[in-house]
């Protein structure tokens, strides 16, 4: 969302953005793009209020002449919806779907039916637009763009280790993204358990699983590979190069942008075949292996970690492929083409 406001804003649109919530006003995510040169409005209306928000949120869209609205997630879908206003149109993009707890599924729930209402529904991988299909959303609704990563400049590897604490000469092994169960934390100890290379397994991210999976981990014995939870943070993208190898042991997926900001930074990636990983990640670019072999995914980063040159191989590939196939101004345009349609 902060890389689609920022580009759009850039090629010369106006933008606003509106934050659902009540959050406070110098919260950090509010703080970065405001830092970037975008208009944040932190809607200061409890989210049970669903009458004030839909007030509040309509008076923003009529202040700002508004002709398209962008909702991102299920809460600010069903937001949107309420406060629909004739001749501004609504436009959704769906990350993937993640089953956390009764209420995020009730929610989920909700989000079907509303969607049918939007004037058109970004999708970020196919297998996801296949689901809205099924859901009863036309089809000619639904866009298919997958995600792009926001151009960074990378910290070398020197830099980007200093800078997460890292201090190894060891191969490192980074695992990044939320500690929940579609992301498959809980198959980090089968993989360390059949790793026989001396390395480090980088843990970044937080999340409802992270106590448990990293005390799952500190229990695996006789292990060569030594642990290292470096919290949640706002910079990897631009500390990729502090790893050697990236894997991915989720479940689902849409296409995850953690896949492409490594192999943006030149990190190959050994991944689980899910979601459109596929389409980025392939022989030339890392290791794909089938979904949930747990067996092939340990071989893959061992091969990984083995073969230095055939990693950088990998790598270097890795980095071509993003900057042609999933580039930012072809992003731009398709979201272009959509809120033009």
């Amino acid at each position: 969302m902060r890389h689609l406001c920022n580009s759009l804003q850039g090629a010369g649109h106006d933008v606003l953005v509106v934050a659902l919530g009540n959050p406070p006003a110098d919260h950090p995510w509010i703080a970065r793009l405001r830092a970037d040169g975008l208009t944040v409005v932190p809607l200061a209306v409890h989210p049970r209020h669903l009458l004030e928000e839909r007030r509040a949120l309509r008076a923003l869209l009529a202040e700002f002449k508004a002709e398209v609205v962008h909702s991102h997630g299920y809460r600010s879908d069903i937001a949107v919806w309420l406060a629909s206003v004739p001749g501004v149109r609504w436009v959704s993009t769906v990350h993937g779907f993640t089953h956390l707890d009764v209420r995020t599924t009730v929610y989920q729930i909700i989000d079907r039916l509303v969607l049918r209402r939007a004037h058109g529904v970004v999708a970020v991988s196919a297998a996801i637009r296949a689901e809205l299909i099924r859901w009863g959303i036309r089809p000619a609704r639904v866009h298919m763009i997958r995600n792009t990563p926001p151009a960074t400049e990378p910290a070398d590897r020197d830099e980007a280790r200093a800078l997460l604490d890292l201090a190894t000469t060891l191969p490192v092994v980074a695992w990044i993204g939320r500690f929940s169960p579609e992301k498959g934390p809980d198959r980090l100890p089968a993989l360390v358990r059949q790793l026989r290379t001396t390395c480090v397994l980088a843990l970044v991210g937080d999340g409802a699983l992270r106590a448990e999976t990293l005390d799952a981990l500190a229990s695996v014995g006789g292990s060569s590979t030594t642990v290292r939870w470096l919290g949640a943070r706002g910079d990897v993208a631009r500390l990729m190069r502090a790893f050697d190898v990236l894997v991915l042991t989720s479940r689902s997926e849409g296409m995850p942008m953690v896949v492409l900001e490594a192999m943006a930074s030149g990190v190959p990636v050994v991944s689980f075949d899910v979601g459109d990983v596929r389409c980025a990640v392939d022989a030339t670019t890392g290791w794909l292996v089938p979904a949930a072999d747990e067996t092939q995914l340990a071989e893959a980063v061992e091969i990984a970690l083995r073969d230095v040159e055939n990693r950088r191989r990998k790598g270097a590939a890795a980095g071509a492929r993003v900057a042609v196939d999933f580039s930012t101004d072809a992003w731009i345009e398709a979201h272009r083409r959509v809120y033009e349609g």
